[in-house]
């Protein structure tokens, strides 16, 4: 490491200078035994390494030039015990002579832990360059052993006249400039005591068997990069592509590689493995781990390595993958992963992502929380195009959905390795319980709650509906506004039924029916309720499972197709990429967001279909009271018949339309605000009053569709309540009756609980408002009068 510092004076002596290879030579432990050691103090300075690679498109080169707007990079994270964020910054500059320029800089985007206060800094040395098609730099800016510069949050150094403009055409490799950046953070000093014997120091069993590991790594590494003896050839794309490596290295470190090359295989004949699965980078990342136990490529590729560390059985490989991708589990991606645990056979992935999804038991969207540096949601494009994007193959792709250039497009990389088994049902069936569990799941306790809350206020519901299918008992009365202008006013709904609130002085439905007027149909609602509740959960679970069984037969059959145009997708997909490294990621994914609300509209809407003709049962009992039909055909099963009589099997689904319509726009208006809010508004607090407040408006403005439809219900049937003057025409369609209701002004019939004002037609009588075309009554005796006559 560098920035090691010279070890103090002991007794008086001379400073000795810093140990290394050739100036102090080492010697066992066990050669001390007889020979007293002299003991020296040495303090060094502790640094982690690291490097990423920027491919900054020359479009977007010249269009910087043109806008005089920089271009940033993905953030990127490095150092296995840092993980700080960083990102690079190109833009153009002017040079003191007057030549353009283009400086490159190093910013410090978030600290890995994620703990930010004011005065916070770290240290580190940085060096940018330019790199060739080989992958060898040829410029350099910057010196990684020179003096480490300070850095805060949201702070950077770097170097303003980094590239000339003349000189640009020279380092455009593949339409594009490499850039590399090398990062040496300073972690801490070291301070140990050594021993020396004669000027060699003594070291341990365990340096020694480090050292040894070390070095061996190191050999390896020479070994991987010399190209002369390698006798296997890697060919991938059709052969366009090749790498080579030596068989017994890979026999040594893979049992599949192991039994590919045994004698009389096609592959121990011609020394040539096919690879059609993965990209060149894919592969090159393998072997560097099989060589050298690592590789730079594991946090970029994790979702590769591990796939096709599973493919050749490298254990090693695949745990590391695993950590990688645990350390950047999200709200965003954590199904994804999941899944991609589920076709891999990670279990400490699956075990990981499971957990995680336990600890948010309030459903992932929205939380503040993830694992370690994900506080404020969200990261970067660079971070969800690691497990979000590059697991893509879990999820449909859209052309809007966030990529990073650095990221191959996971779709055109799909692995289909044979070893790699579908999912079972029980995995399934995880995998759905875990989709909808932000959506809730059927619980009788659950379904009693609301029935409980359902029953305490159903005599207003009662109330609404007839009212909403056009019955006033009472006519208007004079009054005025909050504003003072006068107005008539309908009774309100807690007057036809105000058992609820005060049980001593109920008022026309209680006095007319009694108690049990109150909650006539709660039987057949009571029906439609956990018909409803169980329908919508069960088309939910059926439509994650569809959805999850679709995912994974993608996954394994899309190949063949995609090989074939293999190049117009890559260059497909670096055009998406570049489009996405110039501005910042806008939030989730909106791919996400619409597939849940299209799960939800499926199951409601097919919900609908199934239980609609309970609730056309429930409006009708309801509308019983009005001509006391229920002394007649008290039953459902009386006024099933009824219905049918009325209208034929149509007759269940009169209405259906309109109730379809009004849940599909408050669904999707809905849906599309939740999804602007989560991007927009800071907090879970503030996203969810504001996704009620939505919903409350969003109904209100549906609210017309639910009239139609409660209309169309019992409009022309046998009962009083569809029969002239209340209805005086019977409605064709429902869009005639739209227009019928929109011509009179009372398409919104029913809609305020309190203050109800009348809206319909009116004529001037000695200069008063008068309401025409609008039938009030019939008005029923009171039930003691009742039973006196």
């Amino acid at each position: 490491m560098s920035g090691a510092f010279p070890p103090h004076p002991v007794d008086g002596g001379e400073v000795p200078e810093e140990s290394s290879s050739e100036d102090m030579k080492d010697v066992s432990h066990n050669s001390s035994r007889y020979v007293e050691p002299d003991y020296l103090a040495e303090t060094r300075l502790e640094t982690e390494e690291f490097s990423y690679s920027w491919p900054v498109p020359i479009d977007k080169y010249l269009e910087m030039r043109n806008t005089s707007q920089e271009i940033r990079s993905p953030v990127f994270f490095g150092g296995e015990s840092c993980n700080h964020g960083w990102h690079l910054v190109l833009g153009p500059t002017v040079r003191f002579d007057g030549l353009n320029s283009v400086g490159a800089f190093l910013i410090l985007n978030e600290f890995g832990d994620g703990d930010y206060y004011p005065w916070r800094q770290i240290r580190a040395g940085f060096e940018i360059s330019l790199m060739d098609q080989d992958g060898h730099p040829v410029t350099y800016s910057g010196n990684l052993d020179g003096a480490a510069a300070v850095f805060m949050h949201n702070t950077g150094w770097g170097f303003p006249d980094f590239l000339l403009d003349v000189d640009v055409e020279r380092y455009v490799v593949n339409n594009a400039l490499q850039l590399r950046c090398r990062v040496r953070i300073e972690i801490r000093m070291v301070h140990r005591i050594i021993e020396q014997i004669n000027g060699r120091r003594v070291v341990s069993s365990s340096e020694r068997e480090a050292k040894a590991v070390t070095d061996i790594a190191n050999d390896l590494k020479r070994f991987f990069l010399d190209t002369e003896s390698k006798d296997v050839t890697f060919s991938l794309n059709n052969g366009s592509q090749t790498t080579k490596a030596h068989k017994h290295i890979l026999m040594a470190r893979s049992p599949v590689f192991a039994k590919m090359f045994n004698p009389g295989t096609k592959e121990s004949r011609d020394n040539i493995v096919t690879i059609v699965d993965f990209d060149l980078e894919t592969v090159n990342g393998m072997l560097e781990w099989m060589y050298t136990g690592k590789t730079d490529l594991l946090f970029r590729k994790a979702p590769w390595l591990l796939q096709i560390a599973e493919k050749y059985d490298l254990q090693g490989l695949k745990e590391d993958s695993q950590n990688v991708l645990v350390d950047n589990i999200m709200v965003e991606n954590v199904m994804r992963l999941l899944l991609l645990a589920h076709m891999y056979n990670a279990a400490y992935l699956k075990k990981q992502a499971t957990a995680f999804l336990n600890s948010h038991k309030k459903g992932p969207r929205g939380l503040k929380k993830g694992p370690r540096g994900l506080k404020k949601g969200p990261r970067s494009p660079e971070e969800r195009a690691l497990t979000t994007h590059a697991a893509a193959q879990v999820d449909e792709h859209d052309e809007g959905a966030e990529t990073d250039n650095e990221i191959l497009d996971y779709e055109d990389n799909n692995s289909t390795c044979s070893s790699c088994e579908s999912p079972n049902e029980s995995d399934i069936e995880e995998l759905v319980r875990n989709l909808n569990q932000e959506h809730g799941s059927f619980s009788w306790v659950s379904l009693g709650i609301r029935t409980g809350f359902h029953f305490a206020w159903y005599p207003t519901q009662m109330s609404q509906i007839l009212m909403q299918s056009g019955y006033e008992p009472f006519p208007p009365r004079r009054s005025v506004t909050l504003l003072g202008r006068p107005c008539l006013l309908l009774p309100s709904a807690l007057q036809y039924c105000k058992f609820i609130f005060d049980f001593l002085t109920v008022k026309y439905i209680y006095q007319v029916d009694g108690i049990q007027g109150c909650f006539r149909g709660t039987f057949p609602r009571l029906i439609h309720q956990i018909a409803y509740t169980q329908m919508y959960h069960t088309t939910r679970r059926i439509l994650g499972r569809r959805y999850i069984r679709a995912v994974v037969a993608r996954a394994r059959f899309r190949e063949a197709e995609e090989r074939q145009d293999r190049q117009s997708s890559a260059s497909r997909r670096q055009s998406q990429n570049d489009d996405s490294e110039v501005s910042e990621s806008s939030g989730p994914g909106f791919s996400d967001h619409f597939r849940e609300v299209f799960h939800d509209l499926s199951a409601k809407i097919a919900t609908i279909l199934v239980t609609y003709p309970l609730h056309v049962v429930v409006i009708r009992s309801i509308a019983k009271f009005v001509g006391q039909e229920y002394l007649s055909r008290p039953s459902i099963l009386g006024e099933i018949k009824a219905i049918y009589a009325d209208f034929g099997i149509l007759g269940f689904y009169r209405g259906i339309i309109p109730k379809v319509l009004g849940e599909t726009c408050q669904t999707l208006i809905v849906g599309a605000l939740a999804f602007f809010v989560s991007n927009q508004a800071p907090g879970i607090e503030v996203r969810s009053m504001l996704n009620l407040s939505f919903s409350v408006l969003v109904s209100a403005w549906t609210y017309q569709f639910n009239v139609v439809s409660t209309t169309m219900a019992i409009n022309g049937s046998s009962l009083m309540l569809g029969q002239p003057p209340i209805h005086p025409i019977r409605y064709d369609n429902w869009m005639h009756c739209w227009q019928d209701l929109s011509r009179r002004n009372i398409l919104s019939r029913g809609s305020s609980i309190i203050c109800r004002y009348y809206t319909g037609p009116t004529r001037l009588v000695n200069g008063i408002k008068e309401p025409i075309d609008v039938s009030f009554g019939p008005n029923h005796l009171p039930m003691a009068l009742q039973l006196k006559r």
